[in-house]
């Protein structure tokens, strides 16, 4: 309990603040960034929230600008270092284009081999660059597509586990009816919702469907 702690949300009473921690026997705190390497709150401006991640990639590389590296070091580094900086991050939220934009450009820079105020020439589009290698590209990850993957990971966790207590908490809130893949989204939703919102497409277009008893079937 002492590494416990609650922050409440500015609509709270005060005569509520002080029945909740005396229930609970958590004290209160204010000003959590990150907790557990993750945003612990939903800002709106996103790209400021998750620029975290930009900024550590792109130090990473620095370190590595100015160093001849062969284009298979390069391509091992990019793959199991540089592309592994926002998995962690990617698993929850949906991460704004312009952040995963310039991740990208961060990845490009570093692999066609440019320095400090020394830009070389980019022989190829990093989005070719992502094809499958058999296919004639290098297999390096297009951020978008992984982020909305993984987020649908999450969705199809919460499909085939209903008894774990992550899905009873979204379904207690955003779909007590049980339809996860269907049910609207609410305008104050948060942003974790709303990105397993945005992934469940993935879902609905690779998932089958088995008969069973038939309850949840309408015949007309």
């Amino acid at each position: 309990m002492d590494k416990s702690s609650i922050t409440y949300s500015p609509n709270t009473t005060k005569e509520s603040e002080v029945e909740i921690g005396r229930v609970l026997g958590v004290k209160a705190r204010d000003g959590i960034q990150r907790y557990l390497g993750l945003p612990a709150f939903s800002l709106r401006k996103k790209r400021l929230q998750f620029r975290y991640l930009r900024d550590r990639m792109e130090k990473k590389v620095q370190t590595w600008s100015q160093r001849d590296f062969s284009a298979g070091g390069k391509e091992v580094l990019i793959k199991s270092v540089v592309q592994a900086v926002p998995i962690y991050a990617m698993q929850c939220f949906r991460l704004p284009d312009s952040i995963c934009d310039d991740m990208h450009r961060i990845c490009a820079a570093f692999w066609w081999g440019d320095k400090e105020n020394e830009r070389h020439l980019h022989w190829k589009r990093w989005d070719k660059l992502c094809i499958p290698k058999d296919k004639g590209g290098m297999g390096f990850r297009d951020f978008k597509v992984f982020n909305k993957a993984l987020v649908a990971k999450q969705v199809w966790r919460m499909l085939t586990r209903p008894d774990s207590l992550v899905t009873r908490v979204f379904r207690a809130k955003y779909f007590k009816d049980g339809d996860l893949l269907n049910t609207p989204v609410p305008a104050r939703a948060s942003y974790v919702w709303r990105s397993m919102a945005w992934s469940r497409e993935i879902i609905k277009d690779g998932m089958g469907w088995k008969m069973g008893n038939g309850h949840n079937i309408c015949i007309f």
